[in-house]
This record gives structure tokens, sequence and C-alpha cells, in this order.
């Protein structure tokens, strides 16, 4: 939802002389890493960057499309962190998984995300970036790679509070708001 900007963190960060692995998985990803130009605006302007960088941006970014359960919990539990640079975000699923995982997350301050850091009391698990604004980005993955993470890698996130919202508790909130628009053009 906004590789442009991460492939362009990546890339400062690398020739900061910094060696990491940006993993990006998920429906689509592959496609970002191609040489073949696609369909969305967005997606294209990083495919764009990347080929443009790819003899550089090689070294750090692995995009491996679709992955199976198993694969995705070994990349959750050998993170620095989940980074999270989204533009735009129905719920804020990503951040709940990641969490769910111990594993700590950078992402942009947007509303469904904020919700989610409250609802959970996940304060202290995440960093705020301004996704449209690199230097940001960098210096929040700058400071998990400087980090200790030995210490960090052994706290576990308290899972209970993910029981704070149950997807009943979402059935019935989408209920509500179908019930106040129903209600709102009735009444005009």
């Amino acid at each position: 939802k906004n590789h442009h900007s991460l492939f362009r963190a990546v890339k400062r960060l690398g020739q900061m002389g910094y060696k990491f692995k940006l993993v990006i998985c998920g429906e689509g990803t592959r496609e970002l890493v191609g040489t073949r130009r696609v369909s969305n605006s967005g997606a294209e302007k990083a495919r764009a960057f990347y080929d443009a960088n790819r003899n550089y941006l090689n070294e750090f970014v692995e995009a491996i499309g679709h992955c199976k359960k198993e694969s995705l919990e070994n990349l959750y539990s050998s993170s620095v962190a989940v980074v999270l640079p989204s533009q735009y975000e129905g719920f804020g699923l990503p951040l709940v998984e990641a969490l769910s995982r111990s594993t700590p997350v950078i992402c942009n301050r947007l509303i469904p995300f904020k919700e989610q850091v409250e609802r959970y009391d996940a304060h202290d698990w995440v960093q705020w970036v301004n996704a449209n604004d690199v230097d940001s980005i960098v210096e929040a993955i700058e400071s998990k790679l400087n980090s200790d993470n030995k210490s960090f890698s052994q706290r576990v996130f308290p899972r209970e509070r993910l029981e704070a919202w149950t997807w009943v508790d979402v059935a019935e909130r989408y209920m509500q708001l179908f019930e106040e628009v129903h209600q709102k053009f009735r009444n005009s």
C-alpha cells in the first residue's frame, strides 16, 4: 500500500551501511520486484523504483508472494519489526497479526492502526511514522536495527488484550452502522 516509500527507505538504509533483509509477502508482492508494468499506479510507482534500483535493492528485498502459514510464522519470529507504511487500511489486521506474534510494529498513524493500539494498549509495541516522509521510515527502521533486539524478542505481547475486540463485536458494530444509515434514509 506504500511500497515506494518503503523501497526508498531500504535503499537509504543500505547506503548507510546497514545489513538486513526486507521480506514482503502477500498476493501481488512478486510483481513489485518484477520487470513488467502493473496496472495499479501506486504499485507501478514502487515497481518502477525497484526496477531502476534493482542491482542495489536485490541484496535487501525479497518478495515471496503468498506464503503458507508456517512460513509466515517463521517470518514473524525472525523479524526485528513489521513495517506498515500503508496509506490506507480498513481494519488494521496486519498490526493485530504482528502483535499476536509478539512482533514490534512500525506503522503509519492511520485511524484503524491508532484504534487498534488504543484498544489493545499496545503503545510500547508500536512506533509511529509518517508514511509520506521517507526520513521518518528510515529513522524508525534504523532505531529497530540499532536496538537490543534480544531483550525485546524475549517479551511476549499479552494476548489476552487481543480479546478486547472480537469478530462478534465487529459484526454488531456493522449492524449498528447499517441501522443508523437506514434511519437517516428513512427520515430524509
